[in-house]
């Protein structure tokens, strides 16, 4: 279970204690060719199962899906800089979700949260901004959107290109949703995918072990 040491209810987290809990359960997924190469696309993933198991955006990873039988691999680059190919295992093209398995286990994976936020809560995305490096950036919580199959959670954060695909937390640094668009030209209008729309593809994808 994921928990800050020395903060109580009222305390309100520091955001370098939240990066440094989530941090190695944090990567950088790219399609690209081959290992080494350029990527095609890029974004950020996080562990879900401590058995290799990572969540990231379906368009992270668009190109080797669209492109069977070609030469685009799955590519994970881990906090340690190791680059390995995955496989892709499970994918929600409407709610724009991939999860994805690679050789490596860790240390643990990020819990999910099983209650609804309120409006105006505090909220925190991770991801890498222009492929720069892993950050932390602070938001605000307001509100699912439903618009027939479609299921976003406004949230006032200004996410970046790179971050797509990375985890937005709580206070408790458990998972919220997943970062996934924003709206250009705008003020700090983001959307991340609802943690309950992750949980449901988990559960039905072939693997054993729940965050």
């Amino acid at each position: 279970m994921f928990f800050i040491p020395g903060l109580s209810a009222q305390t309100p987290p520091r955001g370098q204690d939240l990066f440094d809990h989530v941090k190695d359960l944090l990567v950088r997924v790219k399609a690209a060719d081959s290992i080494s190469s350029p990527k095609s696309s890029y974004g950020t993933g996080f562990v879900v199962d401590k058995s290799g198991i990572i969540a990231t955006n379906y368009h992270v990873i668009s190109d080797y899906v669209m492109q069977p039988g070609n030469q685009w691999k799955i590519i994970v680059e881990t906090q340690d800089l190791k680059n390995i190919e995955a496989e892709l295992i499970g994918l929600s093209v409407v709610d724009d979700l991939a999860l994805i398995r690679i050789n490596q286990s860790f240390p643990g994976a990020l819990p999910f949260e099983n209650k609804t936020s309120f409006k105006g809560e505090k909220s925190y995305s991770l991801g890498l901004p222009n492929d720069i490096n892993m950050s932390l950036i602070e938001g605000v919580y307001n509100g699912v959107l439903n618009h027939g199959p479609y299921s976003l959670v406004h949230v006032t954060t200004p996410l970046n290109g790179g971050m797509s695909g990375g985890p937005t937390v709580n206070s408790a640094g458990k998972l919220i949703g997943i970062n996934v668009a924003r709206i250009l030209f705008a003020n700090d209008i983001s959307f991340i995918v609802p943690v309950e729309r992750l949980l449901t593809l988990v559960k039905k994808t072939d693997f054993k072990g729940l965050p």
